[in-house]
């Protein structure tokens, strides 16, 4: 049957002027969450760079202590290539590109990720800022090479490309291992 009359309005749904009210704050809500995302991923990208060569540099000196002989990480600049090298004569066996003898099992180069690079040229220093070189060389016992590293604990930072986020990445020289820590 057909009701003659006027129709119950106050229990039928929502206005066009409610949706757009909750669609305008969903928007606002979902452009905030967009903003805060951005510097999330860049210290993800960061982050992972900063592991990616500590997992090098353990691989180096773990090479070199299981393999009884010298490893070096070589390190290209602004992001790479990174590549490891076993050696018995560092100037004639990683001096010269023709005789490098690349470790077994890794990689031919490896660079750092995307929106990241290594914060300075030569990569690796000292800590009172001198000596720096392009490589981090390992002796068969697992700690950094006297004769090429010197007796110190050396450094390698690692940025965002803006220059804002920073990783230093130290290698202890007496043990050879690496530990990130944030600037």
């Amino acid at each position: 049957m057909a009701q003659n009359g006027p129709r119950d309005t106050a229990a039928g749904g929502f206005t066009l002027a409610e949706l757009l009210v909750v669609v305008a704050i969903m928007m606002l809500v979902a452009s905030m969450a967009v903003v805060a995302v951005g510097p999330m991923l860049r210290g993800r990208a960061l982050r992972s760079a900063a592991r990616t060569l500590q997992a090098l540099l353990y691989q180096a000196r773990t090479y070199a202590a299981t393999h009884n002989t010298c490893a070096a990480l070589t390190i290209g600049v602004p992001d790479g290539p990174m590549e490891l090298y076993a050696y018995v004569d560092f100037v004639q066996d990683v001096g010269n590109p023709s005789k490098r003898l690349l470790v077994e099992g890794t990689k031919t180069q490896t660079y750092l990720p995307t929106g990241t690079r290594f914060a300075a040229n030569p990569p690796v220093e000292l800590p009172d800022g001198s000596g720096a070189c392009d490589f981090v060389a390992f002796a068969p016992t697992g700690s950094l090479d006297l004769a090429q590293m010197g007796m110190a604990n050396r450094f390698i930072r690692v940025t965002d490309l803006q220059g804002e986020r920073t990783k230093r990445i130290e290698i202890v020289f007496a043990s050879g291992m690496a530990q990130i820590w944030d600037e």
